[in-house]
């Protein structure tokens, strides 16, 4: 059985998951699995796949797929036995475990683990797809996101891709994947707070108000359009990272219109684009920071996609201390990006490329 473990001392959660040590992995082998019939993902393989819960379908065939979104294999949760409302919140805090104690407090890891299948298609990598293909999946993701919204078992949900077997990606074709959690994420608790305070003392959103900061100064900024804003992150945890912001105020990225979708899947195109030549096509991960699923966010959350290109690698200092070192400033990786050419990194630095 799955558990989510809690922490007391440094307030971390961890997901027992031994059934995803099983996980097979394509990269192990060689760069990707090239017949359509040894990829479950591919068009064709769709009975190699657990159950499907929702899928878009292309609009000249009537059978034909363009998104698939199934259960994950090897979930990291296991799907929830009996009903329970999300006000219960798990407080994993306050449990014990089943000897009584304060120490080791333990619940049933119990939620939704999925994968989204980005193309029928064997891609390998997200700019492959092209911004119809790209539109649709982030619609079709938007569209899961509500329906997950509607059910009463989960408080939050983490959106992420792993690109390339340095991010953690086992299959070669282009996915990503959402967990639904029966709490919220230490890292969207302390977004929450951090808001919610701002908003008290100034009346204005915090990102709203980092946003408009980042375009005024112009140096980290990427790409833009009417909807989004795309900068390299002044305090990035990697060279690189990069937040995708709405321009207009939305709490929930559920609420995403489908045209605002192709906005986004042309902005984020171009910054994988980008990131591609200046890093010299870095894995990388990426994620949706979206409210939770109950409470009223409206005035002070504003979601983002935060893309990670993992150029450095965390060693002693990172996990002892919690706090992250940077090689590269992030105004000179958006110099790059924008200028098109490929940052010079010093020779000590070890670059990780998706391919590796």
């Amino acid at each position: 059985m799955n558990e989510i473990r809690y922490d007391p001392l440094s307030g971390h959660r961890v997901l027992i998951a031994e059934g995803r040590a099983d996980r097979p992995r394509d990269f192990d082998i060689s760069h990707s699995v090239d017949s359509n019939l040894d990829c479950p993902f591919c068009a064709g393989n769709e009975n190699q796949t657990p159950d499907e819960v929702l899928r878009a379908n292309t609009p000249d065939t009537a059978d034909g797929w363009a998104v698939r979104i199934v259960r994950n294999k090897f979930p990291a949760l296991s799907l929830p036995s009996a009903p329970r409302h999300r006000k219960e919140d798990l407080a994993l805090d306050r449990l014990s475990d089943a000897s009584g104690s304060n120490a080791n407090p333990t619940v049933r890891g119990e939620g939704l683990h999925e994968v989204i299948i980005e193309s029928p298609e064997h891609h390998i990598r997200t700019t492959e797809l092209g911004v119809t293909q790209l539109t649709t999946v982030l619609h079709t993701t938007a569209n899961r996101l509500e329906q997950i919204r509607g059910l009463s078992e989960f408080q939050s949900v983490q959106i992420f891709k792993n690109d390339g077997p340095v991010a953690g990606a086992t299959i070669a074709h282009t996915h990503s994947q959402l967990i639904a959690l029966p709490m919220i994420t230490p890292s969207l608790s302390r977004e929450l707070t951090a808001m919610a305070l701002h908003r008290e003392q100034t009346q204005h959103c915090l990102l709203c108000e980092m946003q408009e900061n980042e375009i005024r100064v112009g140096k980290r900024i990427v790409a833009e359009n009417v909807a989004f804003t795309a900068f390299c992150a002044f305090a990035g945890r990697q060279p690189g990272e990069t937040w995708i912001v709405p321009k207009t105020h939305q709490p929930d990225f559920s609420a995403t219109p489908f045209d605002d979708c192709r906005l986004l899947a042309e902005i984020l195109d171009q910054v994988l684009r980008q990131l591609d030549v200046a890093l010299t096509v870095p894995a990388y991960n990426s994620m949706i920071h979206s409210a939770p699923l109950e409470g009223d966010f409206a005035d002070h959350y504003h979601w983002r996609m935060v893309i990670l290109p993992r150029i450095t690698t965390q060693a002693g200092f990172e996990w002892g201390s919690g706090c992250f070192i940077t090689p590269i400033a992030p105004e000179r990786i958006a110099n790059a990006m924008r200028h098109g050419v490929t940052e010079a990194i010093r020779a000590n630095i070890q670059m990780t490329s998706r391919a590796s």
